[in-house]
Parts: C-alpha cells; sequence; structure tokens
C-alpha cells in the first residue's frame, strides 16, 4: 500500500516521518511493477488498483457497521486518523456518500494520543442467573462488594475513596429462555445496587424497545450477570502543535505529479505544510497536506480549510 501511494503521488519520500525513514521511489516502482506485468496494466494503473482495494476493504466494513445501525451516512461526517488513514479518507468519503472529511491535529499518532487522555478504568463482571421478582439480593450485593474490591485492588489509590472516581454498576437482563443479553444501568449507592425490581424492568424494556422495536409480552425477565465499571479522573495533557514551522514560513512547499480520484488522471498537485498552513484561508485540491505522521489528499473536487483548533476541514462538492 505504501508502495503504490508513492506512485501516486500522495507520499513523498524524503519527508515520510518527517525524513526520519526515507522512502525508495526506485523499490516502489519496481515492486507495483512486478504485480502491474501479472495483472497486464501499467505501473500506474496497478498503483489505483492498489489504492482502490484498500479503500473499498474500509468502506465495505463501514456500509457493514453503518447498515446494522440503521444510519444513513450522507448525514455523517468522516474523522480520518491513523498514518495512511488520510490518504484514503477523501476517496473512502465519496464511496459512502459523505461530503465533510476532519482530519485532527497529530493525526498520524491519534491512537496514541487516545492512549495518553483515557481514563483510568476497571471493569468486572460476575454471573447470577435469577428471575429478577425472585432475585437473591444479598447475594447480589455480595458480588458486587466482590468486584469493587477487585477494581480497588487493580487501580489501588484511596482517591477512589475520596469521590475521585466514578462508579457504574449495570445488569445483563434478558427475556427467560433468550440466549443473548442487553446491559442495564442500575441505580446504585456508593457502589451497592438499590433493590429496585420495577426500575430495573422499565429501564430493559425501555432499552429492549428502542434495540429490537418491540417488547415480549408474558415473558419473565432474568437477570444473568453483574457488571462494575469504575473510572478515574482524564488526565490532563497538553495540547500545543508539535513540530511548530518558523513564524511566517511558506505554507506552499511545491508541487508534483499526483492522481486525482476525482478526475481518474495524472495532474500536477499542490502541497503544502500543515504546520504553516493558516487558518484564515480556503484552499483547492487536488493536493498534498503534509505533516510528520501523515500525508492528507485532497481530490480535484475538494475544498479544504484549517479550522482553530487546528483541524484540515475538507468538504467535497
Amino acid at each position: 500500500m505504501t508502495d503504490a501511494n508513492l506512485l501516486l503521488g500522495y507520499l513523498n519520500p524524503e519527508y515520510f516521518l518527517g525524513g526520519e525513514m526515507p522512502l525508495s521511489a526506485g523499490s516502489a516502482l519496481e515492486a507495483v511493477s512486478s504485480l502491474a506485468k501479472v495483472l497486464g496494466m501499467s505501473p500506474d494503473e496497478a498503483a489505483w488498483g492498489v489504492h482502490e482495494i484498500v479503500t473499498e476493504q474500509m468502506a465495505s466494513a463501514a456500509r457493514v457497521h453503518i447498515a446494522e445501525k440503521g444510519a444513513d451516512p450522507r448525514h455523517f461526517t468522516l474523522i480520518a486518523t491513523g498514518g495512511a488513514g488520510p490518504a484514503h479518507a477523501c476517496h473512502m468519503a465519496r464511496k459512502l456518500f459523505v461530503r465533510c472529511i476532519v482530519c485532527p491535529p497529530a493525526v498520524g499518532v491519534a491512537s496514541t494520543v487516545g492512549l495518553l487522555m483515557a481514563r483510568p478504568r476497571s471493569d468486572a463482571v460476575r454471573a447470577l442467573v435469577s428471575d429478577l421478582d425472585a432475585m437473591d439480593w444479598e447475594k447480589s450485593f455480595m458480588l458486587v462488594e466482590d468486584m469493587m474490591a477487585q477494581a480497588l485492588e487493580e487501580l489501588g489509590g484511596e482517591s477512589i475513596r475520596n469521590g475521585e472516581w466514578e462508579i457504574a454498576l449495570f445488569a445483563d437482563m434478558r427475556y427467560r429462555g433468550q440466549v443473548g443479553s442487553i446491559s442495564v444501568p442500575v441505580s446504585s449507592e456508593e457502589g451497592r445496587p438499590l433493590k429496585d425490581e420495577a426500575g430495573m424492568k422499565h429501564r430493559f424494556e425501555e432499552d429492549y424497545l428502542a434495540r429490537f422495536t418491540r417488547k415480549i409480552e408474558g415473558v419473565p425477565i432474568e437477570v444473568c450477570a453483574w457488571r462494575l465499571t469504575m473510572m478515574g479522573p482524564q488526565p490532563e495533557i497538553g495540547h500545543a502543535e508539535p513540530f511548530e514551522t518558523e513564524s511566517g514560513a511558506a505554507h506552499v512547499k511545491g508541487s508534483r505529479r499526483m492522481f486525482d480520484g476525482a478526475r481518474r488522471a495524472f495532474t500536477d498537485g499542490t502541497i503544502y505544510d500543515r504546520y504553516a498552513l493558516p487558518a484564515d484561508g480556503e484552499f483547492r485540491g487536488p493536493a498534498v497536506i503534509e505533516e510528520r505522521e501523515s500525508a492528507i489528499v485532497v481530490p480535484g473536487d475538494g475544498t479544504f480549510a484549517k479550522d482553530e483548533a487546528g483541524n484540515i476541514v475538507i468538504n467535497l462538492e
């Protein structure tokens, strides 16, 4: 995939990973040419074919997920992350009939940023199968207390007891005879479930109706497990833009031959420096917006701008 994107003009071989890992255009051409020879096409056609297959695989996975949710992607905005994601984002968006794409700052290391921002968390589950109207609440209390002890041990801070951590309790519930279940929030006090059978039944029926569009009358409701989640405060991290360019640096780095997916042809595309791109202008593709960990490809029918938060916002015609 990297070889194909390099031949399509989407990557700068001298600026891959900020120049720390130069790419060999000759080796990429050799690799793609060997594939092209077998397929009876030119290296350029083979490179676009590789790009097309990879993008279609991502779009197909998105279609399945969207269909399962019963949603209309035309009302969505595509958030592009990852080192290679922004090179495929506009092409994928077109396949899904999505018109707006957003590439956040530090897009190539979004997973790392997410890891640093994630709240400390412990999850525990204990099985206990019982009809809701015959629930052994004392045994349930004991199971929840056991999960609390596990969470305290895993997260291990006295601040947990000082109210800095959130505790959420859920019951896995189903109609008797079903295999699957849904997790329903349970009212609790200091992590202990409140004996509220009517409230649990109401929340289960509402959640079940929302998911499956119907309730099953006359069938007893079962609780099959208790779940506890304990979460700490979100860590504070800085959001300064890394690898700032010098003040007044040109935001246009030059131009190069690139494949324009909107026209299905090679053309001259403008190359932009993301870090120097001003936040008060609108620009048009075909273009590649380069940053240290990624490259954002904008087709000829796309316009883009950098907002005040540093996001690159692309709109397709």
